[in-house]
């Protein structure tokens, strides 16, 4: 296990020592935090200090307009003046955008166990591709590991012309973008061992958090409905499928997170899905302005655990300076005459069983990236022709809800496309509106419910099977 872990996570060591090499640039003792949400900005100045991190001004303002990031250009005007008004002078900014800009998604990476740097990448990629639905060109990547999970990694993404847009926004301002992470991971909602649950709560998403023994195991941005308990539903449907894949359900805390204090009924309403939970309500009247400063805090302390622009993967390896040629040109030419001299048949030898050595060991990952890119290779046209199979799939995935109320856990069919599909749901409303909608749609027929019963007495949570047929088009 130990020598597999080494050929798996040598991209996440690296992550360990990336936040010692990307910050000689920000630490440089001075920090412009800017933190960019749908309706206002806000941006402080940190200075590093003996004492640590000390905050020298911040200051914030209401956006004219609500617009998408990819759309931040026509703030730019407000934000120069913004910066001129408050006199802003530091140079390295560090940015937070909101998680409703990140995709996030868990990837098994134990298939590439034994794959190099480049395979590892770019199978990775094109896993992400798939599950994302878009070019992997037209995103920047980055992941940390699990706690206590080999096998996989949580992978984000940000597309590349929302990075671009926050470029856009400091041109000609001579500030110079250095970092960008998301805001809610600027605090330290981590404190203690043990699982964790965050709930930052916002006039229209709530933030969804979830750290195991310190490491970050679930970033989410979940919509809001109009009621204080409606508001919460997506976050305590999402808080279940998260304990069904848990081992350890034993000892967790959770905050709740919010400008006010959130309302009684609402904390009951994450009691029932978990009880014993120690549970605590924090209410910050500034909120914006503790996260903002909190990301100016972290990178000055080594950087958020997720960052795109100092990220690990596709990172590219800085040029030689013309001396430091010619310092290692002429090393290796005294080292070359020093060998002759002193041994020259003593370190043929040894170069050639070296040599040897490592020419056995190209064979063999050779071997290894040569089959990992050839089931990649295959992989690429099979998902980009709209096969049955996909079409099926397809068919099958509009038939369930935008949010996460039911869930599939295992889906089998044979060549004639009969299939059954088996899962859990917060309900059997939320089981039974999925196979009217099946019943509705002209591409499946001989809809079965093959089963449909409650998980335990004191849960609403219900199991499921479905058998149904999908009709090929001719």
């Amino acid at each position: 296990m130990a020598g597999r872990l080494t050929k798996i996570y040598w991209i996440i060591l690296e992550m360990g020592n990336r936040s010692k090499l990307k910050n000689n640039k920000i630490r440089a003792k001075n920090t412009l935090s800017i933190v960019i949400t749908p309706d206002q900005i806000a941006a402080a100045e940190l200075s590093d200090s003996s004492d640590g991190p000390k905050l020298i001004k911040y200051a914030e303002y209401n956006r004219r307009v609500s617009v998408n990031l990819d759309e931040l250009g026509e703030e730019k005007d407000a934000f120069i003046a913004f910066l001129k008004q408050n006199r802003f002078k530091f140079k390295n900014a560090a940015v937070g955008i909101s998680s409703r800009n990140v995709l996030t998604t868990l990837v098994d990476v134990s298939k590439y166990a034994d794959a190099d740097r480049d395979v590892f990448t770019s199978a990775v990629q094109l896993d992400l591709e798939q599950r994302f639905e878009f070019d992997v060109k037209d995103a920047v990547f980055d992941c940390v590991p699990l706690a206590g999970n080999s096998n996989h990694i949580l992978a984000a993404a940000v597309l590349n012309r929302d990075i671009q847009s926050v470029r856009e926004l400091f041109a000609g301002t001579g500030i110079s973008l250095v970092s960008l992470s998301v805001s809610l991971l600027a605090p330290r909602l981590h404190r203690e061992p043990g699982v964790c649950v965050n709930l930052i709560l916002y006039p229209h998403h709530t933030g969804f958090v979830v750290f195991e023994d310190s490491c970050l195991q679930t970033l989410k941005c979940l919509p809001s409905g109009s009621t204080r308990l409606g508001k919460t539903a997506p976050a305590v449907a999402e808080l279940k499928r998260l304990l069904l894949t848990m081992q350890n359900t034993q000892g967790i805390s959770c905050r709740i997170w919010g400008s006010e204090s959130p309302a009684e009924e609402v904390v009951d309403s994450f009691k029932k899905v978990i009880p014993d939970t120690r549970f605590e309500r924090i209410s910050r009247p500034s909120q914006l302005e503790w996260i903002t400063v909190s990301l100016g805090e972290r990178i000055l302390d080594g950087g958020c655990e997720l960052d795109f622009v100092n990220t690990h993967f596709g990172t590219h390896k800085k040029k030689r300076s013309g001396w430091s040629g010619r310092i290692i040109a002429a090393s290796l030419l005294v080292l070359a005459f020093a060998a002759v001299f002193f041994g020259g048949w003593y370190m043929d030898s040894r170069d050639a069983e070296a040599a040897e050595q490592q020419y056995a060991d190209l064979s063999e990952r050779l071997e290894t990236a040569q089959s990992v890119i050839q089931r990649v290779s295959q992989a690429r046209p099979w998902f980009s022709s709209r096969t049955y199979c996909l079409s099926s799939l397809k068919e099958l995935t509009l038939c369930f809800p935008e949010y996460p109320h039911i869930w599939l856990s295992s889906l089998a069919l044979d060549e004639n496309f009969n299939q059954v599909i088996s899962g859990s749901a917060v309900s059997e409303n939320a089981v039974l509106d999925v196979v009217e909608a099946m019943n509705s749609s002209s591409g499946f027929s001989n809809i079965k419910i093959l089963y449909l019963r409650k998980m335990n007495k004191n849960s609403d949570t219900v199991t499921f099977a479905v058998n149904f047929k999908y009709e090929r088009d001719n």
